[in-house]
This record gives structure tokens, sequence and C-alpha cells, in this order.
């Protein structure tokens, strides 16, 4: 049995949030944001992992970067700075009293994107007063500014939410080096 902690590639979704042409120039390390996005996509890609995509006010800060959108399905547009609501999930318990087994089976929410002290954290914490399992990728998250993004990261901590690494994301997912993607997230590690 596996620690309930531990993401588990049946039990997850992976949340795209906000990684828009137009903004993207300002944001601290964007390289190493885009670069670990990729690779998250990538793998749920290859381990048949929902994707949810959000854009903050599209018509004033353009579209999801090209590099990212031809991978995901259709970004929701918001003007809300969670994405919680837009993600359209509503309740775990909501989920659970419709259809239990859907409930159990993908409580668990990957999120990356920008700016993590504002989007990331608000849907974090949203996301877990309904009843979800949120994990913030700490390397495809970034603010404006570090200093926004480390106090953001130590917020989440404080409230019981778990920060992870795109590395390890893709190894709890994987579970064995016999799944059947191994390869795929070695080369993505490589």
């Amino acid at each position: 049995m596996r620690h309930p902690q531990l993401l588990d590639a049946r039990r997850s979704r992976l949340g795209v949030i906000d990684l828009q042409e137009r903004f993207l120039p300002h944001i601290d390390d964007v390289d190493r944001v885009l670069k670990n996005t990729r690779r998250l996509v990538q793998a749920a890609d290859a381990m048949a992992i929902p994707k949810l995509v959000t854009e903050q006010s599209p018509e004033k800060l353009g579209p999801t970067d090209p590099s990212l959108a031809s991978s995901l399905p259709a970004a929701v547009a918001k003007t809300r700075f969670s994405s919680a609501e837009s993600f359209g999930l509503g309740t775990v318990a909501g989920l659970a009293a419709d259809s239990p087994e859907e409930a159990d089976e993908r409580s668990q929410i990957v999120l990356c994107g920008i700016e993590t002290h504002i989007c990331v954290l608000q849907t974090a914490l949203d996301l877990q007063a309904d009843g979800w399992q949120p994990y913030v990728v700490s390397d495809a998250c970034s603010s404006r500014e570090a200093i926004n993004h480390r106090a953001a990261i130590a917020r989440l901590l404080h409230h019981g939410i778990d920060v992870v690494t795109t590395e390890m994301v893709l190894f709890e997912w994987l579970e064995d080096a016999d799944h059947t993607a191994f390869r795929t997230i070695r080369d993505l590690v490589k």
C-alpha cells in the first residue's frame, strides 16, 4: 500500500494556470516554468491524465503560450484569480454524492502556472476547501518577483498543501520502472 499523499496517475489531474504569452516575459525564470510545464503536459499525455487549463482575461493577456497550447485542451477564460471554479469540478463531496467512484478516482490536482502568489495560491486553497488534494509544482510556477513566489510557497505549506517538483510528480505518477511510460518519462528528465 502506498502513502496517501503520494501522487497516483490514476487519481490525478493536471491544472495549467494562466501561462499566457503576453504576460510570460514579465515572469521570473519563465524558461524554467515553461520547460517544466511542457514536461508535465507530456507526461500527462503519456499516462492519460486529464488536463485543465485556464486563461486570465485573455482579451488583455493573450492566449496560452503557443509552445503549450497545441498540447492542451481549450482553455477556460476567467476573470477571478482562482481557477478552482473555472476548472468546473465542484466539490469532492458533491461529486461523491453523484458518483462515489469518480470522486475518489481523480481527487489529486497537480497545479502549475503563474503567478504563484495570486492565481496558483488562490486556486490551491479553494480546491483544498472544496475537498480536493492540490499539489503545487514549485519549479513549474513563478511570479514577477522571486520574493512573491517564495512567500506563496511558504503560505501553501503553512496551510498543508503539498509543494512538489516536476521530477517528484513524474516519478510518483510513474511509480514503477516497469511502467509502460517509463522510457517517455526517463527521456523527459534527461
